[in-house]
């Protein structure tokens, strides 16, 4: 999957990808088929810096150690902030991968120390260093029968009304602390992951506020990269700082084993 020179004008390429815990529950694929189908995409694409959102690890498995198999595979670098473990010490979370060397990572919190699902880590890239945050807001929380089936909706809309209040209310706050966080970041950089918004939305209007687009810049058609019934959203996107070049842009519609597609970006420092 290879679609960028390395070496033209000290590219990079960054791929996010909500990966839906690689489908790892029995409901979601007979023989973990799909599973193994999205891990071996994983594997197989060549972006040096991943982000995850809804990742799955599990060291004692064949088919769910994707740490183990990323690592072993030159992504020897990584910051995995661990939301939940299940019963066969399975890691659910957010991650972010890379061959480059980390130097430092962290997450974003506010002040009573909750976690406000965003992780950073700098990256050392040709001698520069930038921030590379995963991120993934509030969930809409919504069933989509509900926004889909006249009937249902009828019956639903006091409830769906409330889950939609809620949820932009808990993403505004989390923008507002990651908004922050970017300012106040010493190195240039790209924010990368599932906002949950669609664009003009606040969350995505103060971002686009800040930093720069990457679909905006460089994607081609509407962009959408939700893969359900409401596939008329975009809400996975990348942003990134003015000291770095977008040299191109895709949206992974092949791939749709998890209900978002995998979108990446190839940049270029400014020097």
């Amino acid at each position: 999957m290879s679609n960028w020179d390395e070496d033209e004008e000290n590219s990079f390429k960054v791929l996010s990808y909500n990966v839906r815990v690689f489908n790892n529950y029995a409901h979601l694929n007979e023989g973990y088929t799909s599973s193994k189908k999205m891990i071996s995409w994983v594997m197989d694409d060549d972006s040096p810096i991943k982000c995850f959102q809804e990742f799955y690890n599990q060291d004692n498995s064949e088919i769910f150690n994707v740490t183990g198999k990323l690592k072993h595979s030159g992504w020897k670098h990584s910051h995995f902030k661990i939301r939940h473990q299940d019963s066969r010490n399975g890691q659910f979370g957010q991650a972010i991968f890379s061959r480059y060397p980390i130097v430092k990572s962290g997450e974003i919190k506010d002040e009573d120390g909750k976690f406000l699902n965003s992780i950073w880590s700098d990256i050392i890239v040709n001698e520069d260093t930038l921030r590379v945050y995963c991120i993934h807001l509030e969930s809409m929380a919504i069933d989509e029968e509900n926004v889909t089936d006249a009937e249902r909706i009828q019956k639903t809309y006091l409830d769906t009304g409330y889950r939609l209040k809620s949820g932009f209310i808990h993403r505004s706050i989390q923008v507002n602390y990651l908004i922050k966080s970017i300012i106040d970041s010493p190195y240039p950089v790209i924010v990368s992951g599932d906002i949950n918004e669609v664009p003009y939305s606040y969350a995505y209007f103060r971002l686009r506020q800040r930093l720069n687009n990457s679909f905006e810049a460089k994607g081609k058609g509407f962009g959408f990269s939700y893969n359900g019934k409401l596939f008329f959203l975009r809400i996975d996107n990348q942003f990134h700082s003015d000291e770095i070049s977008i040299k191109k842009f895709a949206t992974h519609r092949k791939m749709k084993e998890s209900d978002h597609f995998p979108i990446s970006s190839v940049y270029s420092l400014e020097n």
